[in-house]
Parts: structure tokens; sequence; C-alpha cells
């Protein structure tokens, strides 16, 4: 098992900080991180934009910016990609048409991925090819199981209660420490268990958790307790 710290040490001794790049090399695997360092990466997952190519298999006949994507029309409904573009945006795609995409991965609650070129620095849904690589539809679906199912943080700190979640359970979010949330309780991290959970709050914990896709802010899903300090 691969695991790697907060920060690498360079040749010459020097502190490296998480890039996207360096959190690539862990993907399928559990990663230690301190409290920062897994905000950090989780802020890196949730920033970072994906070059796809693909062909375009519907359109919305209400809104020509939203588009469906897959590697070839009868590629099943779990193969395709949703996208939206910029309002901005001047080409509309037509069906049939292969695109390529520069654009993030944001929240979605169907069983599509949902790709956005809003708020992408050179974001674009394009009918020529703007980059010398592009991930086919089959490619990214696979490496987003694979961060987001596949691979692990294991971090600790300090859990409190703060409200219950939409089933009505008991909500839990881990601050560094509790002097850290007296001084910002905004420097968070959700935390999502299987099955409801009681009497967390106040206990120092290792805990482990796969990045949640869905999250509106820093947040690990299927989390559990490693180990209570």
């Amino acid at each position: 098992m691969v695991v790697m710290l907060c920060f690498l040490l360079t040749e010459c001794g020097e502190e490296k900080e998480w890039t996207y790049e360096l959190l690539e090399e862990e993907f399928g695997g559990v990663v230690e991180l301190d409290f920062d360092s897994a905000v950090t990466c989780l802020r890196l997952l949730a920033r970072q934009s994906y070059s796809v190519s693909g062909y375009v298999v519907d359109t919305n006949d209400f809104s020509p910016d939203i588009l469906t994507i897959s590697k070839d029309p009868d590629a099943p409904a779990s193969y395709r990609i949703n996208v939206g573009q910029g309002r901005n945006n001047k080409y509309f795609a037509a069906e049939g048409e292969t695109v390529y995409v520069r654009a993030h991965n944001i929240e979605s609650y169907t069983e599509n991925y949902y790709l956005s070129t809003l708020d992408v620095t050179g974001g674009y849904v394009s009918p020529d090819k703007k980059e010398e690589e592009y991930l086919s539809v089959p490619e990214f679906i696979k490496l987003m199981d694979v961060i987001y199912e596949d691979t692990y943080f294991k971090t600790e700190g300090y859990i409190l209660r703060d409200g219950e979640d939409y089933e009505g359970n008991p909500q839990y979010y881990l601050y560094p420490s509790e002097e850290a949330y007296k001084e910002n309780k905004y420097n968070k991290i959700e935390l999502q268990f299987p099955e409801a959970q009681y009497h967390l709050a106040g206990k120092e914990v290792v805990i482990i958790g796969n990045p949640d896709i869905n999250a509106f802010h820093e947040s690990l899903q299927n989390c559990s307790i490693v180990e209570e300090k």
C-alpha cells in the first residue's frame, strides 16, 4: 500500500506542496494526510479540469448549451456524460457530431457524470481539437471511479456534530482540533457515514473515507473511524 505524507521533500530538502499531479500518483490507494493537506487535496479534486472527447448522442431541446456525449451512439446510458456550456458559448453542437471538451467535473445526482465549462479558465466545447490528448468517455468514467470509489483519504482531527443530514441523522464535521474550531468554524471537512452514527461529538479520531464528488464543500463519504484517541 502506497502512503504519502502531507508534504514531499525535494532533493534540496525543501518541502513541496501537494499538486493534482502528485495526488494523481496515489489514486486507487490510501493516502495519509494531515487535516490541512486533506482539505487541500479535496479542493484540488474539486477544481481540476479534464479534456474529454465524445460523440454527441443527445442535445437539450430547451437549452442548446446542454448536451450528452458517449463513445458511440450505441453506448449504454451509464457510459454517457452530460456537458453544460457557458452561456456566452458561440458553438452549439448537433447530435451526431464529435466534440472536444475542457471542463470541470461537478456534482451530479444522476447516474451520469456532469462536465461544465463554467468557471474554467480556457474551458470549451469545440468541434476541433485544441490539445494533443483527450480522454475518451469510458476513460474519463474509469478515472472518476478510481478517484471517488477506490481512493481513500486517511486523516485525523476533532469531531463535532452540527445539525442533521437530509435523512434526519446526526451530521458530523471534522476540525483540526478543538482549539482550531474555536478560531475558525468554517475550516472543516464534512463526514458522511454509511450508517447513522451517534456519540461521536467531541472525540479525537483517525478517520478514513472516499472523496465526495457531490459535495458543495470539502467532504468525505463512506467514512469509518480507524482509531479514537
